[in-house]
């Protein structure tokens, strides 16, 4: 289930378009991973990573015990 989409105005480094989206209840990431960076926009092709950190555990600190941040 797709969750939340952010795709800033600005480039990356390189002059590249960038944008985080944030899926839930996903079994198999890696089956994702493949079916997502197959997807063309136009002459934009979608490349996916699994994100190195949780943004909710480095924006709050702590979580309580619904996974929520504190």
């Amino acid at each position: 289930m797709l969750e939340e989409v952010f795709v800033p105005s600005r480039q990356n480094v390189h002059g590249e378009l960038y944008g985080f989206v944030q899926f839930s209840k996903v079994k198999d990431v890696g089956k994702l991973l493949k079916v997502v960076n197959v997807v063309c926009f136009g002459h934009f092709r979608v490349r996916a990573k699994v994100a190195r950190f949780d943004r909710n555990f480095a924006l709050g600190g702590k979580r309580d015990r619904d996974g929520k941040g504190v």
